[in-house]
């Protein structure tokens, strides 16, 4: 085994890696779907040129016997691409659902640790579509990398960007990118996580009890239209959170929520896989009744995150003066998990 082909894992890949459950596996999965019959031998191709260029996406998971050791991304020897590409038929199963009841299961399905951590399987849909479906490992790549993955596989030789939606587009990142290499920065912006107020109990808080569930919503025509901005998504989520809330007769009103929102702090010249995040808190107004004010009162928020940089937490990013948060950053998750509910 040589360096090339093995490094340690990163505090926060470690963090993913014990933060799974049978009940809620942290695996992105992305779903492409088209109105015409997909050729296997092409997709296996694309996969072949354009997804195991990089290297994580041939390395498993290497326990070492030392005590204290982390585990280290090391190259699978035996790697085979029909151990990650499956086909599957879905053309008996006519109903329009097929297709999300079957996504709905592979979504608590587990990955094989002993192999990389990804999958992808192709499915033949009634009237001649097909879908390809995309599995990746949080600890592997976060989920906007898992998309920006997924769209290597379209045609063309520059993939389609993902949608603008996200705090990308609403806050500067520029500050926070320079206050990566800042140890002090670093040091407030841990301090501001440890400070801040737990998320009080709520019906929302309660562990899971069964396997992870997916909600398909009907497709959306934007018809040359804008898309939606990051707070109405936001806001539209806490109005669907107040509706959960009064169906079992609970007084909205009373409830707060805050949501973990990530960063993506990538430029350029960072590659895709690994880690590289800020985390904020942001409160969702599941007491405001009105969709307008709760978009207004969410965009207000992420006025406020854009104003105060150090209300973010950090991840898989190393502090230029030789001291990195690799310490903390599995407790910063576990704490995080407190402080919010969704």
């Amino acid at each position: 085994m040589t360096t090339a082909t093995s490094h340690p894992f990163s505090p926060v890949e470690l963090a993913w890696i014990h933060s799974e459950t049978s009940a809620n596996p942290p695996i992105t999965t992305v779903a492409l779907v088209c109105e015409e019959a997909l050729d296997p031998a092409g997709v296996k191709s694309r996969l072949e040129d354009r997804l195991l260029a990089e290297t994580r996406l041939r390395q498993r998971i290497g326990h070492s016997h030392r005590p204290l050791s982390r585990p280290r991304w090391q190259e699978h020897e035996e790697f085979q691409l029909s151990d990650h590409f499956f086909r599957v038929d879905l053309r008996d199963r006519p109903n329009e659902r097929a297709l999300a009841e079957w996504i709905d299961h592979l979504g608590s399905q587990p990955l094989d640790e002993t192999r990389p951590l990804w999958q992808v399987h192709l499915a033949a849909l009634a009237g001649g579509g097909s879908a390809v479906v995309f599995r990746l490992h949080a600890a592997v790549a976060d989920s906007r990398a898992a998309g920006m993955l997924a769209l290597r596989l379209l045609d063309g030789d520059s993939p389609p960007a993902l949608t603008e939606i996200g705090l990308e587009h609403s806050i500067e990142r520029r500050h926070l990118r320079a206050r990566v290499g800042r140890t002090a920065a670093a040091t407030r912006m841990l301090c501001q996580l440890i400070t801040s107020r737990v998320d009080a109990d709520s019906p929302f808080r309660r562990q899971p009890t069964g396997p992870k569930k997916l909600r398909w919503s009907e497709p959306v025509a934007l018809n040359g239209r804008q898309p939606a901005t990051t707070g109405q998504l936001l806001g539209a989520v806490a109005g669907s959170l107040r509706k959960a809330a009064q169906r079992q007769d609970m007084p909205a009103e009373d409830i707060e929520l805050r949501a973990i929102v990530s960063l993506d702090l990538r430029d350029g010249e960072d590659p895709l896989v690994g880690t590289r995040a800020a985390l904020g808190l942001l409160r969702l107004p599941v007491s405001v009744a009105s969709h307008t004010a709760r978009t207004t009162t969410v965009e207000e928020e992420i006025d406020r995150l854009a104003r105060t940089p150090e209300d973010f937490t950090l991840l898989g990013c190393e502090t230029g003066l030789g001291l990195s948060m690799s310490e903390i950053e599995e407790r910063s998750l576990r704490l995080l998990s407190q402080k919010a509910t969704v």
